[in-house]
């Protein structure tokens, strides 16, 4: 499934599919954050 179809499927109701974006990003948006604020506390708050 696509980000695209991921986003559709949030748009329409389904809440539960926005899980797989999180399974997806968050580790890569983890480790942008940590580097940005360089405090691994807040990139974990901000996640």
């Amino acid at each position: 499934m696509t980000d695209e179809q991921i986003m559709e499927a949030v748009q329409n109701g389904d809440l539960q599919q926005a899980s797989l974006l999180f399974d997806r990003y968050h580790q890569r948006l983890f480790n942008f954050l940590a580097r940005l604020t360089m405090d691994r506390e807040v990139a974990e708050d901000l996640t």
